[in-house]
């Protein structure tokens, strides 16, 4: 039975996106779309969002014009307190979940509903522990085929953040969930092999007995494509972000996991260096992007309090963060970056290492799973290890990941030559692996062969 029609579950969606797993499923329906398939979104409804439509998603810089453009139908799901809500994950973390199980419930009733004796078509579940829950139901209660995308396994990232961590009884919550889903799924799909060892280690009778693929996250057509601004928009983007001289760019949630901390502490010694060696009229910016979720805010403040804590005011006043950052903002910062750095502690992947390998930034990963795997390191040396597309730092000591992450930046900045060779190996293995128009060739052989189990 070939695929004619999809239907993705995700929380979020346009108008509703926070994080990687969002950008993912948006990039997913646009080359659905964009290869004739009939698709339809299941999405909770924040703000002022419609409850249903159809959105045009564009490509308008691809080269077979008959692939510009594609029509999704979306369906969204208010929860309770919908009006004020930026993020489905806004809140505490019993808040979130209340959240994220109304929107199952809701969803699945919407299933049974309408899709109850379809064999035919392909349920695409989305998200961290909750909503790939609903697989139970589906499975009870129809015919549908089933098929989830575990972004973040949340009860490892969760557990590896300690005392900033949610807790041993969420963790333990989650750790239920993700295994009703695992159990109940036609096929699971996660994003690196580190991530399948991981889950085996953790379910190891549950995921011997469930179909695993590995499939990564990618970027987008749209995003590797795009020509670039001029100077006259990047003056403009320079401005608002506070940006002089050389750019280091760090882009994720603004979220403990995240270990934005170790970047701010090794940021002064970097820039005091290259200050010395270039002469005192030098000028370093770092900016760091991304949404701060209510429940992040201590973090938030935590970073911005380390900042106020530098002594040399110069360098202090070149740090800067930002929310809310739009597609055509983060272009800019990555076409103006002379290095974009990922510091966190746990990543099951890292979209954007490759977006800024596809514009030809050298990067600076920690040693964690996903950057590992995309980078294709398997062992890290102290202090880091150079690999196609930038540097791989040793994470093992959680005392040493500020110095690290100092020395692999200072190589960047003093060894250009031998950095930009490295990065144009990354960048042609990102476009070969990780373009999305080849990814979404994979979920689709995915999908026929669970529609003829």
């Amino acid at each position: 039975m070939a695929l004619k029609e999809i239907i993705i579950v995700s929380a979020q969606y346009i108008g509703s996106i926070s994080g990687g797993g969002g950008v993912h499923v948006v990039e997913l329906t646009r080359e659905l779309g964009k290869l004739g398939y009939k698709v339809l979104v299941l999405s909770m409804g924040l703000g002022k969002n419609k409850l249903k439509e159809t959105i045009t998603l564009e490509d308008p810089y691809n080269p077979d014009k008959k692939k510009r453009k594609a029509k999704i139908k979306v369906v969204r799901f208010r929860p309770k307190d919908y009006k004020n809500l930026n993020s489905c994950f806004e809140g505490t973390k019993q808040q979130e979940i209340d959240r994220l199980t109304e929107f199952k419930n809701r969803a699945v009733d919407y299933l049974v509903k309408h899709y109850k004796n379809r064999d035919d078509i392909v349920v695409h579940i989305h998200g961290h522990f909750v909503v790939p829950s609903m697989a139970k139901e589906l499975k009870e209660q129809t015919k549908l085929k089933i098929v989830t995308s575990i972004h973040t396994f949340e009860s490892i990232s969760e557990r590896a953040k300690a005392k900033d961590g949610a807790g041993a009884k969420f963790v333990k919550i989650m750790e239920e969930m993700e295994e009703i889903a695992i159990k109940n799924s036609d096929y699971l799909i996660v994003r690196s092999k580190k991530v399948k060892q991981q889950i085996t280690e953790l379910f190891p009778k549950t995921v011997r007995k469930t179909k695993v693929a590995i499939i990564s996250s990618g970027v987008s057509s749209v995003f590797i494509n795009h020509p670039g601004f001029d100077n006259k928009i990047l003056e403009k983007i320079k401005k608002k972000y506070n940006v002089s001289g050389d750019l280091i760019f760090n882009l994720n949630r603004i979220d403990p996991s995240k270990g934005i901390e170790y970047i701010i502490k090794a940021y002064p010694r970097v820039y005091k260096d290259l200050r010395k060696l270039k002469g005192k009229d030098y000028k370093m910016s770092f900016v760091i992007c991304g949404m701060i979720e209510e429940k992040n805010k201590w973090y938030y403040e935590r970073l911005t309090k380390l900042i106020s804590e530098i002594k040399d005011k110069e360098i202090r006043d070149s740090i800067s963060i930002h929310q809310n950052i739009t597609e055509e903002d983060k272009i800019g910062l990555f076409q103006l970056a002379k290095v974009f750095i990922l510091s966190s502690i746990i990543e099951p992947f890292g979209i954007t290492i490759v977006e800024a390998l596809a514009k030809n930034i050298p990067v600076i990963a920690a040693g964690v799973e996903g950057p590992m795997d995309i980078m294709g390191v398997k062992k890290v040396d102290v202090p880091f290890k150079v690999a196609d597309g930038g540097i791989i730092v040793n994470y093992e000591t959680k005392s040493k990941r500020h110095s690290y992450l100092y020395e692999a930046l200072k190589f960047v900045f003093l060894n250009p030559d031998k950095i930009k060779k490295k990065v144009l190996k990354g960048r042609e293995k990102t476009l070969r692996k990780y373009g999305w128009e080849a990814l979404v060739m994979e979920k689709i052989d995915i999908y026929n062969k669970t529609l003829d189990m």
